[in-house]
């Protein structure tokens, strides 16, 4: 091998090295609500000939594969099925995962996976899916010398934020529900 051959080959190695970054680790959304896992090329390499895997604990199982130019169909995990697409701009090096309808099951920690013909690199999103919440108040009260009262007063999310004074006690307790 002469040496205008490795320069070449070393020449096209570099142009072929990428790093897959997530701007931010975390990403929270609600519930029914849709959510974007960003996932982008450094630099942004034009994507469309990489094979592309967005996986949840099994990268044998992925929520979206793409490859050979598309995505696949029906490749892995069937609670993703219709519900998961790249955001279009693979030629701009960004492979974002779009996730509709959320669930709680959705959430936990999603690895974006590009491969070329010679280089891999991966990054990792965590993903909360918030549920409902339902704030209340729980008042207790006396009636006579032995009886106790409890009265639950429930206010919307984005109603009243404090407790009304109900009686001689009360405790806001705030909780998730599915």
């Amino acid at each position: 091998m002469d040496c205008s051959m490795i320069c070449s080959m070393l020449l096209i190695f570099i142009a072929s090295a990428f790093s897959v970054f997530v701007p931010n680790g975390s990403v929270s959304e609600r519930k029914g609500s849709s959510a974007v896992l960003p996932c982008g090329l450094t630099p942004a390499l034009n994507a469309k000939m990489f094979d592309l895997r967005w996986y949840k604990n099994d990268y044998n199982n992925p929520v979206l594969l793409y490859k050979d130019l598309k995505v696949q169909e029906n490749p892995g995990d069937a609670q993703y099925r219709g519900r998961v697409s790249l955001i279009g701009e693979l030629d701009k090096g960004n492979v974002s995962l779009r996730l509709e309808n959320l669930t709680l099951a959705d959430g936990g920690e999603y690895v974006c996976f590009v491969k070329s013909d010679i280089w891999y690199e991966k990054a990792s999103v965590n993903l909360i899916v918030r549920g409902k919440m339902l704030n209340f108040c729980l008042a207790l009260s006396r009636a006579g010398n032995q009886t106790l009262r409890a009265s639950l007063v429930f206010f919307s999310l984005f109603g009243m934020k404090t407790c009304p004074h109900i009686g001689p006690l009360w405790v806001r307790l705030d909780i998730t529900a599915p």
